[in-house]
C-alpha cells in the first residue's frame, strides 16, 4: 500500500499561506522600507549642508572679492573697533568692523592692520565670515581670510 505524499503530511497540502507567514514577510518588509527611509532622510541633510556651504561661500567669496578690489585706504577696509588681530579670531557679527545679510547668510569681516607682519606698515588681514542656520536649527560658519598689500 502506497500512501500519498499529502496524506502523511496533510499541512502540505493546503494552499496559500498562513498568518505567521503573512506577518514574518511584513515585517522584513518594514525592516528593509525603514532602513530605505532612513538613508533618504540622512541623504536630504547631507544635500542641505553642502547646499548651505556652497551658499556661504559663494557670498564670502563675493565679498572677498569685492573687498580685495577696493583701495587700501577705503572706509570698508577700517579696524573700526581697533580689536586688531584678536579681533579676526574672535569675530562675531557683534563684534565684526562691517555686516551685511545676503539670503539666508550673515555675512560680517573684519580688519587688522599689519598682522602677521609687525613691522611693516603695508598690510591688512581680511577676514570674511558667513554664518547661517541649517536644516536642524544649528548655526553654521565658514571663514575665508587673507592679506592685502598696499601698492
Amino acid at each position: 500500500m502506497l500512501m500519498r505524499y499529502s496524506q502523511s503530511f496533510p499541512w502540505r497540502s493546503q494552499c496559500g499561506t498562513s498568518l505567521i507567514e503573512v506577518l514574518i514577510a511584513l515585517f522584513l518588509f518594514s525592516v528593509g522600507a525603514l532602513a530605505v527611509l532612513q538613508m533618504t532622510i540622512g541623504g536630504f541633510r547631507v544635500n542641505d549642508h553642502a547646499r548651505g556651504i556652497d551658499g556661504a561661500s559663494n557670498a564670502a567669496r563675493s565679498r572677498m572679492e569685492l573687498l580685495l578690489g577696493l583701495p587700501y585706504e577705503d572706509l570698508l577696509l577700517i579696524d573700526i573697533n581697533a580689536d586688531g588681530f584678536a579681533g579676526l579670531a574672535a569675530a562675531t557679527a557683534d563684534t565684526a568692523d562691517f555686516t551685511e545679510t545676503v539670503g539666508n547668510y550673515k555675512i560680517y569681516w573684519n580688519v587688522a592692520n599689519n598682522p602677521p607682519v609687525s613691522n611693516a606698515n603695508n598690510t591688512k588681514t581680511i577676514s570674511v565670515i558667513a554664518t547661517w542656520s541649517d536644516a536642524l536649527g544649528q548655526k553654521q560658519r565658514l571663514a575665508f581670510q587673507t592679506i592685502m598689500v598696499r601698492n
